[in-house]
């Protein structure tokens, strides 16, 4: 089994997901770091699919409700 470390805990990412859900403008703030972290594990998570050969797609959040 391969094991991948991320750098967003998941509390920091329920908190981010909560915060991104819940304003009513199109602004939200959070901290650099929890910026950083998000990006960084989000380029570590294409890199190990893309080397398992998962094809990544550019979509947008209403492509989930098909």
């Amino acid at each position: 089994m391969r094991t991948i470390k991320l750098y967003t805990t998941h509390d920091d990412y329920h908190d981010l997901s909560e915060e991104s859900q819940s304003g009513k403008g199109k602004k939200v703030t959070i901290k650099k770091k929890q910026l950083s972290n998000l990006v960084m594990d989000h380029s570590r998570l294409i890199a190990i699919l893309s080397s398992f050969g998962v094809v990544i797609e550019n979509g947008s959040p209403d492509d989930d409700d098909d």
